[in-house]
């Protein structure tokens, strides 16, 4: 016999896969899903508990905050801004700039 869950709940859908839920922390009233669902139900459960644990550590963020981040720029992204900030002379940046763009990223 298994020990009753202390966080969270997980429930088998019609599908067959396995769904996580859990009381927002600072809304009880609301519950946050999992961001997908799981074939195996030890994969939800380690979910809930990876949640668990960044709450407990305050590192924890809602859905709602996750997607209001900014994405990682692009590689190219990054390329032309560390470009834009170096301090190189315009032959030298002439010369990284063209390398970047005929091997890099042509």
């Amino acid at each position: 016999m298994s020990a009753r869950r202390q966080f969270g709940n997980i429930r088998r859908l019609p599908s067959g896969r396995y769904q996580a839920t859990f009381p927002h922390p600072h809304n009880p009233a609301t519950r946050v899903t999992a961001p997908t669902t799981y074939a195996r139900r030890s994969d939800a459960d380690q979910w809930l508990r990876t949640q668990q644990a960044l709450i407990e550590t305050g590192r924890w963020k809602s859905p709602e905050q996750m997607s209001a981040t900014t994405p990682d720029p692009t590689f190219d992204q990054y390329a032309q801004r560390y470009f834009a900030t170096c301090g190189w002379t315009k032959a030298s940046a002439r010369t990284v700039r063209n390398r970047y763009a005929n091997h890099i990223h042509p």
